[in-house]
């Protein structure tokens, strides 16, 4: 099966490249700069000791996702098409950027694939972002629940709900596809980004935590999850995929544990997080450079959301994987990697 993956050198992209490789599948991977490719090397290694050969199978295509014609060229021939590029940043400076650009390319890649390529299948990687809010914070929630304009929804939130209505737009049209919505991705070899710098913080002595809740879920089974939508070419699903719901001190206490490292013991308040994020702000302006403690990203850190997974294990037969275990492996390929 010939695939096209977009945002293939991203922690996901890598993974599902990794997987779909490994898999028989004829890849086309899509990237924007060299350095970023080495990040792919890096997982590959994790995984197997014939990680060269595998590399050496991939067919690297240099385009920028702005580029219509470009992108109508390449997707000639692909069976299944995954999207998984998309820009990130809890920064306000960038939120029409990344509102903008997010919904341009998926509506770039729609457009494309009903002209050049109507046969292949779409699988769009989404987020819970997306998702609707619960008005009860112990009510799950799922597929249904709809979505609400609101001030507390990021730029990413709102750029990856547009991007789903451009998919769900091209379906209407005729186009095949498929949406997943990943809850909060754990897994290794980004150590200075994302979920990946936890590791890098919790190792260094980071002493606070948060009780929000949210769901998580590991970047292999999200990986395993589109790569099955694939072989079994099911179409019009939409699938959120959360291993299960927990609190931030929960992630934190499994990282420490498994580095042996000091587990934080200061709790973050609603009001701590509001001084942290504008000290940041602050912090950001005087250094010039993107704060690490967002106004977003404080408050996600003291809400409690909690999602529902178990769609996608009710309909086929997939089955997510222990996300503590995982973590313990990760822990090490972050110390052998500081080695």
């Amino acid at each position: 099966m010939n695939a096209l993956v977009t945002g293939a050198t991203g922690l996901l992209g890598s993974h599902l490249i990794f997987h779909l490789i490994s898999n028989k599948f004829n890849v086309t991977a899509l990237y924007r700069t060299e350095l970023k490719k080495r990040h792919v090397k890096t997982i590959f290694k994790y995984y197997t000791q014939q990680s060269d050969a595998l590399l050496n199978k991939i067919n690297w295509v240099k385009l920028d996702l702005l580029h219509y014609d470009d992108l109508e060229q390449v997707i000639i021939g692909q069976d299944v098409i995954f999207h998984l590029a998309a820009k990130v940043s809890f920064s306000p400076t960038d939120t029409k950027e990344i509102v903008w650009y997010n919904k341009q390319i998926t509506d770039n890649l729609v457009n494309a694939l009903l002209v050049a390529n109507p046969n292949a299948l779409l699988i769009h990687c989404s987020s819970i972002a997306a998702l609707g809010r619960s008005e009860n914070h112990s009510q799950l929630i799922d597929e249904t629940t709809q979505w609400v304009d609101s001030p507390s929804n990021t730029a990413y939130a709102i750029s990856k709900f547009q991007s789903e209505l451009a998919v769900w737009r091209g379906a209407e049209e005729g186009l095949k596809a498929s949406v997943v919505n990943p809850g909060i991705i754990i897994g290794p070899g980004f150590w200075e980004e994302g979920s990946g710098k936890l590791f890098s913080l919790l190792y260094r002595g980071f002493k606070f935590y948060s009780t929000g809740y949210n769901g998580f879920v590991d970047v292999n089974d999200v990986a395993k999850a589109m790569k099955m939508l694939a072989n079994r070419q099911l179409v019009g699903k939409k699938y959120i995929l959360v291993e299960n719901n927990y609190s931030y001190k929960q992630i934190f206490d499994w990282i420490c544990e498994a580095m042996a490292v000091e587990k934080p013991s200061i709790e973050i308040k609603p009001w701590m997080a509001e001084i942290f994020w504008r000290l940041e702000a602050l912090r950001g302006l005087v250094m010039k450079k993107e704060p690490f403690i967002t106004k977003e990203l404080a408050k996600s850190a003291t809400n409690k959301s909690l999602y529902n997974g178990l769609k996608i294990t009710a309909e086929t037969d997939f089955t997510y994987t222990s996300l503590q275990n995982n973590i313990a492996r990760y822990a090490k390929f972050y110390q052998s990697d500081r080695i």
